[in-house]
């Protein structure tokens, strides 16, 4: 053999031989790193799942108790204005009674001063119960009253009576009271520990904020009772894991926040283990948790992990303040058994993806010193390159056409919608028509997605005027076919049953809605909860053309009638405006608390008649203005701010009123969320309104 051939041999023998020797053991100490790094992806994994959960149940708790505080502050507005200096009942009750109606979380609340007097209000039995602490001539009377009020507010006392436990009532010694009075003018309200109250043996917590009196020295607190219960409702509900729980618990270890579990599934089981100690659970994993961490003096920097007889378990502790002096902890435990099986399943495939490129790197190894193997190899890599580049051509051709084929069914769908758009105008009562029976009206109308779930319609006999505006579930096209089932049924009911009043109008077309959705009633027991829920909520007028009474019929909607008092003066029966400005007055004539649709209790629809006077404006519309998001704090129009723009503007022609009305709309939506971004329209818009 010649030397030359000899020597490179030698030269392939030994690189090879190094290559192998430097490969092996690279390859081994990346597999270790990779392994070590996954042991640290299971720590990860846990704190991340632990501060998430933890993160969103202090949000869940921020929202529990901020309308609380909230409310509060606006108490003591109103209560620095004098508004309760006296603490008439009659005053107190209609001011709080909503707003304790539609708190869940707050079942009473109260308002004392330091001269010895209180008032308390509670909701009991669908009654309301106030106790009343005076100071007298003859010295201090407790009273207690108990009222009935309608939806108006309009109350009746049912009772007055003494309790002899309340004779020793004294405000001034109560905890509530004290701790407002301690923490001052402080930008925070005062809370309690939690404890079970008194009157309804519900666990609770109580807020309170002072206010000094602007007539003499005397300082005054008003305070809310919270219900507890509604946090573990909420935690025991909660969804972490498979086996992951969660927990809120005070300072002195009771619990408030109750883990998922078969006994706490009902309300009274909640109550009954709430404000008992972590202990009583009679939970091991729980007890293990927190004697850890109290173990660890209360760490709350991070989650640890501990053993018990079900294994490994990861846990996180947070504390939730609500001011300086009260705060809760959010724990929440996670067994590493949850997420492990898949970053073993991982660790499997990498080990055996390592196993394989290894062997790969020995073949291809002992193929480098076999010129002819080469050669082959770098062919079939040549071959395999044409191949995929035509895989890829040919993928990309199928993404070219199917982007084509979206492109063209998205601009036929915006074709459909756009003429559904034509469509649903062509049902809608024209311009002409309108001014041709209402020669005083305006609309204004705006669809959130070009077609609209609102719609609005009129029509006339020799007799009638009749004229509605409707809001249907949704918007966009499923709202749009449902308007046009509306006005299709209302052009039926009107031209079949032309002595109706407005009330029976109603009635028949919530009997057309049921039947044509195939709604179910409760009489069915069988198929009851069956069929579409969809329907409309309505205000609809029926004016007597000769004599000018109305008669009006609402589903949810309501009515508003705007009249000029110098010109027209005031109801005849007694009505009271519901906003008075200048000389006009706006009338709110209240709607039917259910739908155009299946309804838990369906009773028929009430009709209400007035006399009306030339010149007054009926105004409907749907809940798209009110309802929409705007402002500089983002918050909704609200009920109140539109009634206010509709007297402001009422004084206005018509068509100037419709300008303004449309501007005040852009103007409130367009400015910038959170993101700096102006606010999107969130539903469709609609006010009608007719002028006498």
């Amino acid at each position: 053999m010649p030397f030359k051939t000899y020597f490179n041999k030698a030269v392939r023998a030994f690189n090879l031989r190094n290559l192998v020797i430097f490969v092996m053991p690279v390859s081994i100490a990346v597999l270790i790193i990779m392994l070590f790094n996954f042991s640290q992806t299971v720590e990860h994994l846990s704190h991340e799942l632990i501060k998430r959960t933890i993160n969103k149940t202090q949000m869940e708790l921020t929202e529990f108790f901020d309308p609380v505080k909230s409310n509060l502050f606006v108490t003591k507005d109103l209560g620095l204005g004098g508004s309760y200096r006296n603490l008439d009942v009659q005053q107190l009750n209609p001011q709080f009674i909503p707003y304790l109606k539609n708190s869940s979380q707050v079942s009473s609340m109260l308002i004392a001063n330091t001269n010895g007097e209180e008032f308390m209000l509670l909701e009991e039995d669908s009654t309301w119960q106030n106790r009343l602490t005076k100071i007298t001539e003859v010295g201090k009377e407790v009273m207690r009253y108990r009222w009935s009020y309608d939806a108006y507010l309009e109350g009746i006392m049912l009772s007055e009576w003494k309790k002899p436990e309340d004779v020793g009532n004294n405000p001034l010694t109560k905890t509530w009271f004290l701790e407002a009075i301690k923490s001052g003018n402080s930008q925070l309200p005062a809370w309690t520990a939690p404890y079970s109250f008194k009157t309804t043996k519900e666990p609770g917590i109580t807020a309170s904020i002072m206010w000094k009196s602007k007539e003499d020295s005397s300082l005054f607190v008003a305070a809310f009772d919270v219900l507890l219960t509604d946090i573990s409702r909420y935690t025991t509900r909660l969804e972490i894991s498979k086996n992951g729980k969660a927990v809120v618990f005070t300072k002195d270890l009771k619990i408030i926040g109750l883990p998922s579990d078969i006994r706490f599934n009902s309300i009274d089981s909640i109550k009954k283990y709430v404000l008992k100690t972590y202990d009583s659970l009679q939970l091991p994993v729980f007890e293990t948790a927190i004697n850890q961490w109290l173990n660890k003096e209360k760490q709350t920097n991070k989650p640890f992990h501990f053993k018990d007889d079900e294994g490994l378990w990861w846990c996180g502790i947070e504390k939730f303040s609500l001011n300086d002096s009260q705060s809760f902890y959010i724990a929440v435990i996670v067994p590493e058994a949850d997420f492990l099986a898949e970053v073993n399943r991982t660790r499997i495939v990498i080990i055996a993806g390592f196993m394989l490129v290894i062997v790969l790197t020995l073949l291809v190894i002992k193929g480098y010193n076999q010129k002819r193997r080469d050669n082959e190899l770098l062919q079939q890599q040549k071959l395999e390159i044409e191949r995929q580049r035509d895989e890829i051509e040919k993928q990309r051709d199928i993404v070219t056409n199917q982007k084509d084929h979206i492109d063209k069914m998205h601009t036929e769908l915006k074709s459909s919608i756009h003429y559904a758009q034509k469509i649903q105008q062509a049902v809608l009562p024209d311009s002409g028509f309108l001014s041709e029976i209402l020669p005083k009206h305006f609309v204004f109308y705006r669809p959130h997605s070009i077609v609209s779930g609102d719609f609005y319609w009129a029509s006339e006999n020799t007799d009638k005027q009749v004229f509605t505006a409707a809001d249907c579930t949704g918007h966009g096209v499923p709202g749009a076919f449902m308007s046009m089932l509306g006005v299709s049924f209302l052009n039926d009911i009107f031209k079949t049953h032309p002595t109706s009043n407005s009330g029976q109008i109603l009635d028949l077309l919530r009997k057309d809605v049921i039947e044509a959705l195939k709604q179910k009633t409760e009489s069915d027991s069988e198929n009851f909860g069956m069929g579409l829920k969809d329907g409309m909520d309505i205000s609809l007028c029926l004016l007597h053309k000769k004599d000018l009474k109305l008669e009006f019929s609402g589903a949810n909607n309501p009515l508003y009638i705007v009249r000029n008092r110098l010109i027209n003066g005031y109801f005849s029966d007694g009505m009271t405006p519901d906003l008075s400005m200048a000389e006009f007055d706006l009338y709110e004539l209240k709607a039917d608390k259910m739908p155009i649709a299946i309804y838990d209790c369906i009773k028929p629809f009430n009709t209400n008649l007035l006399q009306l006077k030339k010149g007054d404006k009926l105004y409907m519309f749907s809940d798209g203005f009110p309802d929409q998001f705007g402002g500089e704090k983002g918050k909704k129009f609200m009920s109140r701010p539109f009634k206010r723009l509709v007297l402001e503007t009422s004084k206005l022609s018509l068509s100037e009123q419709r300008s303004a009305m449309e501007n005040a709309f852009i103007q409130w939506i367009s400015f910038a969320d959170s993101d700096g971004q102006p606010f999107h329209q969130t539903d469709d818009v609609l006010v009608f309104c007719v002028e006498i």
